[in-house]
């Protein structure tokens, strides 16, 4: 059983239990009241009947006078003859030994009564002027009785003669017990507020006769003459009673008629009323809840079962099991349990359109496109692909583009690395070249020295040897030809270094350019780039100083080579110039030492360029190298993105 049926049963048998209580409570006070009222009229109608039981005592002696009258019994009596035969006939006339009678004269002294009879008021008979009196009457003597009187005649004249006086003591129960008989209700005769004949046992089973009325219907019924009806406890029972002024025959309040029912035959009837009233209630319950219980379970707790089993399974996301095979009503829980799985069925749908998205999204492919109409929320997810398929058809167009250029950048700066590795072989043969060249001249210019050194030697000696001079000067002007068509060599190897230096700062310049293009990827690059550019700068710089000590040493040459031809000329002046001679040579050996010295910061220099080249032909390398790394990046990059279909 599920929660929310026991919650039902719960809440309906609560509602049934209040409700069965409600009418249980309702109907026992009902039935309460209608059983007091029942008691009341009882009572009441118990109280008539006494009434009624005691008028026909009264009618029952009236008879009695009567017969005897027409017998004249009762005139015998008053003449005081054949007191026997009035005996006699008392004996047949009475009803019970309560009976009593008396015959008076007109003066009331009595003529005859009976042994039970205790009339001493003989002025009573002196008031009733020939007038026949019945009802009730009390005093001290006889206590409360009922009686008639009559006057007794004489038939022949028709003449009063006495009066005849027939009563009974109320305290004969028979007329009460044969109301209690009739009604079932016990009844009481009050003297008073003192209950004079009654019904009523006391808990030793005597009548409980001479027992107070209390002080508060005493007042009611006996002071102000009103009737009572209530409960009232006698003798430790609850009775129903109902007590009515009794009035003697001049209309005086004398006592009081009593009627009561205990209510312990009623209390009783009502508990055990009450009691198959709550067993009917409880078997109804249980009924009523078996009834429910049963509808519940078959019209709320299987379907509310198969819609929470429906609503676990979309919970656990076990989208694709079978339908349920129970048959939903058309009521709300049905209705609500038909569209849970139609809520399953699209939400399965959903999620099968949205995987076969998502998996050809995983292989690559995102041109794919919704199978269903999205509703609801769902429109978000719609909404979502097409966000993705946008976004990433242009992110892999940016990619395609970025890894063309990639690739056109990295074929680019391949080319020029591999230009850049082979103007730096170049460079580097050039620069061997030149080392090759400067250490010549170097060997020139020491030799020069020497020769120089032997000059300023000769010079001194020219006098003694001026036979000789043209053969000297002859050797001068060829080695100063020598030195020139050397000096223009040099030349030619200066501007050598000047164009390698040109074209390796070109080279730095686009190596630069590519660096900057390849971004991050290229800052390495573009710092040796920086340095292949200084090192290029400073080979230039370094080739303008050679340029300049060669272009002094041309100058120098060609110095030389006009004074041995204007010495050639001038031979007889020789002797005049050989000191000028003297002093030129020194000059030229000044000048020799300045070019030893150049020529050795050529070599420090082209030892330099020479580290540098070699550092830059390695630089290019890997830079050659790196850029085909590059490049085959890019072309594997450019092969990942054209497999995306966007």
């Amino acid at each position: 059983m599920s929660m929310i049926v026991k919650k039902m049963l719960t809440i309906i048998t609560i509602a049934l239990v209040i409700m069965i209580v409600i009418i249980v409570s309702v109907n026992v006070v009902i039935s309460k009241n209608h059983s007091d009222n029942i008691m009341y009229s009882q009572v009441n109608v118990s109280v008539g009947v006494l009434k009624n039981s005691i008028q026909t005592q009264i009618d029952r002696l009236k008879s009695i006078a009567l017969a005897w009258g027409i017998d004249e019994i009762d005139y015998t009596a008053v003449t005081g003859k054949k007191l026997d035969k009035v005996d006699q006939r008392w004996e047949e006339s009475k009803g019970s030994d309560y009976d009593y009678a008396c015959i008076t004269d007109l003066n009331g002294i009595i003529s005859w009564k009976t042994e039970n009879c205790e009339f001493d008021d003989p002025e009573f008979f002196a008031g009733l002027n020939e007038n026949a009196v019945s009802g009730i009457f009390t005093n001290s003597n006889t206590g409360i009785s009922v009686r008639y009187v009559g006057p007794v005649t004489f038939n022949t004249t028709g003449e009063i003669v006495g009066y005849f006086l027939v009563g009974m003591d109320l305290r004969e129960t028979s007329a009460l017990d044969g109301v209690k008989l009739q009604t079932g209700a016990d009844v009481s005769l009050f003297s008073g507020n003192n209950r004079y004949a009654t019904t009523i046992t006391d808990e030793s089973g005597n009548r409980a006769t001479d027992t107070p009325m209390s002080d508060s219907i005493s007042k009611a019924v006996i002071t102000d003459g009103r009737e009572y009806v209530g409960q009232a406890n006698l003798f430790g029972q609850n009775y129903f009673v109902s007590y009515q002024p009794m009035t003697d025959y001049q209309g005086n309040v004398v006592g009081a008629y009593f009627a009561g029912v205990s209510s312990s035959e009623s209390d009783s009837s009502f508990v055990n009323m009450a009691v198959v009233s709550g067993i009917l209630a409880v078997v109804v319950l249980v009924l009523i809840d078996l009834v429910m219980m049963i509808f519940i379970r078959r019209f709320v707790g299987q379907p509310i079962v198969e819609s929470n089993r429906i609503a676990e399974e979309m919970r656990t996301g076990q989208l694709s099991t079978p339908d349920s095979n129970f048959k939903f009503g058309n009521d709300e829980i049905g209705l609500f349990a038909k569209k849970l799985e139609e809520a399953k069925h699209n939400l399965r749908d959903y999620i099968n359109d949205i995987s076969r998205l998502i998996s050809m999204m995983a292989k690559g492919d995102f041109s794919g496109n919704p199978n269903y109409e999205y509703i609801g929320d769902f429109v978000q997810i719609d909404d979502s692909f097409k966000l993705i398929r946008k976004n990433l058809s242009d992110i892999i167009q940016n990619i395609n583009t970025s890894a063309d250029s990639v690739r056109k950048g990295a074929e680019e700066m391949a080319d020029g690395a591999s230009r850049l590795a082979n103007g730096t072989s170049t460079q580097t043969s050039a620069i061997e070249t030149l080392a090759a060249a400067i250490e010549e001249i170097s060997d020139q210019i020491h030799i020069n020295t020497e020769n120089t050194e032997k000059a300023d030697e000769l010079s001194k000696v020219t006098a003694d040897r001026i036979s000789n001079q043209d053969r000297e000067i002859s050797n001068m002007l060829d080695a100063m030809q020598e030195i020139k068509e050397r000096s223009n060599q040099i030349g030619d190897i200066i501007k050598t270094i000047e164009d390698i230096a040109f074209q390796t700062n070109i080279l730095s310049l686009n190596a630069a350019i590519e660096a900057a293009r390849a971004g991050e990827a290229g800052k390495g690059f573009a710092v040796v780039a920086d340095e292949v550019r200084n090192l290029a700068t400073k080979s230039s710089e370094a080739a303008g100083s050679t340029t300049e000590l060669i272009t002094a040493t041309i100058t120098a040459v060609n110095h030389g080579a006009e004074i041995a031809e204007r010495t050639a000329a001038a031979m007889a002046e020789v002797k005049s110039f050989s000191e000028q001679t003297g002093e030129y040579i020194a000059k030229i050996s000044k000048a020799s030492e300045i070019q030893l010295n150049s020529v050795k910061r050529i070599e420090e220099d082209t030892e330099q360029i020479r580290s540098v080249t070699e550092r830059n032909s390695l630089t290019a390398e890997q830079s050659a190298a790196s850029c085909e790394e590059l490049s085959g990046m890019s072309n594997i990059l450019q092969e990942e993105v054209s497999k995306l279909k966007a």
